[in-house]
């Protein structure tokens, strides 16, 4: 308890002098690189986490979505040794267009899950060159990575700055350009922070890459809007087989933006690769509509990919009690924050796959290579919640209809990706661990 003091009276210029003399010191720390406590650290406990970036806040968290702390039990059992008795299956989630309920498989005959890749700090979304290295984002050091044959190089490619932290906000989603071996580029999205004025956006800047180094940060999208307190910050980015580049922006706690086509919280975004907007997006030359939005209705969607025969984009949301998958199609309203689930009004689309609880679905994407054929054209995602687990969903009519989804590993909690290989990989943020399922060759 502070002690009391008899009351000073000091003139009005001395409470100036000092007040002012406060603010400055507070800026002149908030500047200061490596001066703050990395999160998740205790107090004086060594941390060879990049500290905070300059201007960063550090508040507590209070995250409920992906890239918080999962629910539930621990992470379960990895690749052959995964355990199908797992609570989840017990009276599994009612899920809309499904003939049973989710249920637990284990892996094809000869496939297996391997540790790939080790030592990374928070990976939330990994993105492949084409030669095989796998640039990945750490959330809160601010750092992007490279791996390369499963080694993670020491010196990273790129550290964003003024990176915005909470359980969910950082450095987020990532993607390689389509025309990489001849361009160079690799995009990110982050969470950002300006101190003077204090504002917070969210930015995709774009990196040159030369010799293993990120080069000529661009600001593709400098000034998208940021958070307003800590959640609902889901930023993810890919390419998609048009060759445009596609963002999904959480509704950062604004739910009254959602609806509200001139602004952008709660919507999917689509623009060429240098920012500027596509003339055939769906809202293009409207007066009252922002026309980089491809989709909108949105609450927090997490991440993303596109059918590999159809180009159908399917896209993960984490809604308050219940998530859902839903197939995003040009203009698509999605109903937040006036329907959650299913819902009997025509202008709304209703989820592909509906959760009647929270799972926390977070990377997503499917699978198009040779190596695994029994997951050819299959939809993997990460589910956060217990623990971190791997869905496989199975698609029939094309891409219209769901065949079955089933849980094939434990450690899924942030990203899958198809790597050039032809093997699957897979994120176990909370452990800093990349796997990957492989045919055993």
């Amino acid at each position: 308890m502070t002690s009391r003091r008899p009351p000073i009276r000091l003139s009005s210029a001395i409470i100036a002098v000092a007040l002012l003399i406060t603010v400055i010191a507070v800026a002149c720390q908030e500047e200061e690189d490596g001066q703050q406590t990395a999160p998740g650290a205790q107090q004086g406990e060594a941390t060879d986490e990049r500290p905070m970036t300059p201007g960063a806040e550090q508040e507590e968290p209070r995250g409920e979505q992906p890239t918080s702390t999962p629910r539930g039990m621990n992470p379960p059992s990895i690749g052959e040794a995964f355990d199908c008795a797992l609570p989840i299956v017990e009276g599994g989630p009612a899920q809309r267009g499904l003939p049973e309920d989710v249920t637990c498989q284990p892996l094809p005959a000869g496939y297996r899950v391997e540790v790939y890749a080790t030592g990374l700090r928070r990976p939330v979304a990994m993105a492949f060159a084409p030669d095989g290295r796998l640039f990945v984002t750490e959330q809160h050091t601010g750092n992007i990575r490279l791996v390369v044959d499963g080694e993670l190089l020491p010196q990273p490619f790129a550290t964003v700055e003024r990176l915005f932290m909470s359980h969910e906000a950082g450095l987020l989603g990532i993607a390689v350009d389509p025309d990489f071996e001849n361009n160079r580029y690799i995009y990110v999205f982050y969470n950002a922070i300006e101190l003077f004025p204090r504002e917070h956006f969210n930015k995709v800047v774009r990196y040159t890459e030369v010799d293993g180094i990120g080069t000529d940060p661009l600001e593709i999208l400098p000034d998208l809007p940021g958070i307003t307190r800590e959640i609902h910050t889901a930023g993810n980015i890919h390419f998609g087989p048009d060759g445009k580049l596609y963002i999904s922006l959480g509704e950062l706690e604004r739910s009254g933006d959602v609806q509200d086509l001139s602004l952008l919280p709660g919507k999917i975004l689509r623009v060429n690769p240098d920012g500027s907007v596509p003339e055939d997006n769906p809202f293009f030359g409207e007066s009252d509509a922002d026309p980089r939005i491809y989709a909108y209705g949105l609450r927090n969607a997490f991440d993303f990919d596109f059918h590999p025969e159809t180009g159908m984009m399917f896209a993960t949301e984490n809604g308050p009690n219940t998530d859902e998958i839903n197939r995003i199609v040009p203009g698509g309203n999605y109903g937040w924050p006036d329907a959650i689930g299913p819902s009997d009004d025509p202008d709304f689309i209703d989820p592909f796959i509906y959760y009647e609880r929270p799972i926390g679905p977070a990377g997503a994407s499917f699978y198009s290579g040779d190596k695994l054929t029994e997951y050819k054209n299959n939809f993997f995602f990460c589910q956060f919640h217990e623990g971190g687990l791997l869905h496989r969903v199975q698609l029939t009519n094309g891409d219209e209809a769901v065949a079955s989804d089933d849980l094939i590993s434990g450690g899924c909690t942030s990203d899958v990706a198809e790597g050039p290989d032809g093997y699957l990989y897979f994120i176990d943020l909370i452990n800093g661990i990349i796997y990957r399922i492989t045919d055993g060759g």
